[in-house]
């Protein structure tokens, strides 16, 4: 049934909600200019120096220096409109008083109460920190690190003070700086790479001990990837359920400097100063290597998108009277085309369509809009608002260097609403209900297993580090498209071997066969090619039945499209009678009674029903040993890659075997000529 319109057609109320009201107290409240720190921030000797001296001045403790600092950019609450103004905004969620504790006192991190850290620990870690500098990673790319940190400094984000001043600083910590490679390619197709700084907040300290593993695991805020892709595929199949030939589009927003708009408690931020060359920098905002950074960032953010939620669907909020000015830099929609909708089969779970839905992972807020009435003005202006109300506007004369808290660029490159969209690391399409994998991630990927796959023909082992980046990227897809789960069993048992051996180790024939599918696979799903249907990869109504059998004396199935039925048999030659086990020919014959309706008709989701429980599960894993069962291997791998080839999917089903009648006959009364059996 139709979600129906919460809005309706009835006109703007009056008066209007507690939301609306609230919000719009919070957009048209006047902040107060910051005042200009007493600390300077400037990436000189002469900053650090004055930074010193006053810290000496407060005898060290950077608290007291910073409450005698007043409403500077130090304060936690300096990129956030007033708090009597927005606490009322935040009260309306269930993490309303932790979002009041972040604009208030800064991010704090569950730390474990079994571990007591003490001061003297604290003091041999700093040492040995110095000692042993930053991570290797950082050799050579000291242009590179000037120039972030020039930046870092200049927003108010870190201030550097002298090196020999950190003896000074109560509770200071020392963590590394490392260089993440990322690679992309340039407009001629060739590798090219891309650097970014992390604090390595997991590597421990003269003690043992790091941030990351000083964290209680049990206290973090959850934050996970594939539940908010599944989310929005899930939402937009079932809008095209409802709505078969109305467009459905996409926006993305993006915050300017996510982490660094959140202030870190005081006492955990100390933790993590980072050292490059004569200076010691205090960073006061979230870190990237910190393992409670994403899922604090994700209260913000979440909170944001479920305000969003509400405010869309609230009859009184008119857009056109109230609205931020960010959303100006928003470009046009994006034209319609005459390519066909794809069809959306129904799904085999409830799901609550919505006319504006929206969803975020971390930092990227993703608005999911049909077009029909004043849809396109609510989703575009809902999240500007919110965040224009929440956050501090940029004032004529900042102390420090400030952007708007909505990345324009972004904003231009990506916040227009269209059919197609890149979105968390896949490309959307939600006209033909296609997910692909972005041509650039896709051609990297198979660059990636090339490397790899030399490696296994000359005989050299794997590099473990390698394989676990590359078991990552492939587990990416294999979350989204079950069928692929099978094939990267063998590579994290690689994988786990190598590590507990501690040596790098050979891939054996049937690991190579693996990759070289993944390679397949990877080109299959690229933009441009065959990608991936929502049908396919969400929980659809199975449009094929297909029930197989085999004897040992030959192999049978049938199956079902609509109301007509179609059947097959081959019987085993003489000589080949008894040579293949039972297991191997029930998983044979599965594999080919799905096989021909998803090469005929192609992107099918089939029920594949078999009697042999072991011909189910390798449906689903391999829990076989290949060097003892390479056929089922091959079979196995023939039937993942027609699944991605025609774009279609295979649930299984066990059936007793005195109840699967029909293909128990195609295998065995093989004296019967077909006219008697199709009766």
């Amino acid at each position: 049934m139709k979600a129906k319109d919460k809005r309706g057609t009835s006109p703007l109320p009056k008066k209007r909600s507690r939301l609306v009201s609230i919000l719009a107290k919070a957009f048209l409240s006047t902040c107060p200019p910051p005042l200009k720190s007493k600390f300077e921030f400037k990436n000189t000797a002469e900053a650090a120096k004055k930074n010193a001296h006053l810290l000496l001045h407060f005898k060290g403790n950077l608290q007291d220096a910073i409450d005698a600092d007043g409403n500077s950019c130090l304060s936690p609450s300096t990129e956030f409109r007033q708090l009597e103004f927005i606490q009322p905004l935040l009260d309306l969620h269930e993490d309303g008083q932790k979002l009041v504790d972040i604009v208030s006192q800064g991010v704090s991190y569950p730390m474990r109460s079994d571990i007591d850290y003490t001061e003297e620990l604290r003091i041999s870690d700093v040492k040995a920190a110095i000692a042993q500098g930053n991570n290797k990673s950082t050799s050579g790319h000291d242009k590179l690190i000037q120039s972030k940190y020039k930046t870092e400094v200049e927003r108010g984000w870190m201030m550097p003070i002298p090196l020999q001043a950190i003896n000074v600083i109560e509770g200071l910590g020392i963590t590394p700086i490392g260089i993440a490679n990322q690679t992309t390619l340039n407009d001629k197709g060739e590798v090219i790479g891309k650097k970014r700084i992390t604090h390595d907040c997991s590597r421990p300290g003269a003690s043992g001990y790091s941030i990351n593993n000083r964290v209680d695991e049990i206290g973090l805020e959850e934050c996970r990837f594939g539940l908010c892709l599944l989310r929005i595929l899930y939402q937009i199949h079932q809008l095209r359920v409802e709505n078969p030939n109305t467009r459905i589009l996409l926006s993305k927003f993006d915050f300017d400097a996510a982490y660094r708009r959140l202030h870190v408690l005081l006492k955990m931020a100390l933790l993590c100063t980072t050292i490059v060359g004569p200076f010691a920098y205090l960073l006061f905002r979230l870190p990237f290597g910190s393992s409670p950074a994403a899922g604090c960032f994700s209260l913000l953010s979440e909170y944001v998108v479920d305000l969003a939620q509400v405010l869309v669907e609230d009859i009184s909020w008119c857009p056109s009277q109230l609205r931020s000015k960010m959303a100006d830099s928003i470009p046009p929609m994006e034209p319609a085309t005459d390519k066909p909708f794809g069809v959306a089969r129904e799904l085999s779970v409830d799901i609550l369509a919505k006319e504006i839905s929206f969803d975020c992972y971390i930092d990227d807020m993703i608005v999911v809009c049909l077009m029909v009435k004043d849809n396109v003005q609510r989703a575009l202006n809902a999240i500007p608002l919110i965040l224009d109300s929440l956050f501090r506007p940029i004032m004529s004369e900042e102390p420090v260097e400030r952007n708007p808290i909505l990345s324009v660029d972004k904003l231009l490159a990506e916040g227009r609403l269209e059919e197609m969209k890149k979105t968390l690391g896949w490309i959307i399409d939600t006209r033909s209900l296609i997910l692909y994998h972005p041509s650039v991630n896709s051609k990297l990927l198979v660059l990636e297993i090339d490397s790899m796959l030399s490696l296994f023909k000359k005989k050299i082992p794997i590099d473990r580090k390698k394989l676990e980046c590359l078991i990552g990227k492939l587990n990416n897809i294999a979350f989204l498209m079950p069928e692929g789960r099978f094939f990267l069993n063998r590579l994290r048992y690689r994988h786990r071997v190598s590590i507990r051996q501690g040596q790098n180790k050979l891939f054996d024939e049937m690991e190579g066969a693996d990759l070289l599918l993944w390679r397949k696979i990877s080109i299959i799903l690229r933009e441009g090619n065959i990608g991936r249907s929502f049908n396919s990869i969400l929980k659809t109504i199975p449009n094929v039945i297909c029930i197989s059998d085999a004897s040992e004396f030959a192999l049978g199935g049938f199956f079902a499209i609509g109301d007509h039925g179609f059947a097959w048999r081959f019987e085993l030659p003489s000589d080949l009678q008894g040579v293949f086990s039972l297991n191997l020919l029930e998983f044979i014959a599965a594999f080919w009674t799905m096989k021909t309706p998803a090469e005929l008709i192609r992107c099918i989701n089939s029920l594949n029903i078999v009697d042999s429980t072991n011909a189910l599960s390798w449906m689903v894993k391999n829990n076989h040993r290949p060097d003892l069962q390479p056929l089922h291997d091959e079979v196995a791998r023939r039937f993942g890659l027609t699944l991605f080839e025609t774009n279609s999917k295979a649930d299984g089903r066990h059936l007793a075997g005195e109840r699967n009648k029909v293909s128990d006959s195609l295998s065995r009364d093989t004296h019967m000529p077909s006219s008697i059996l199709i009766q």
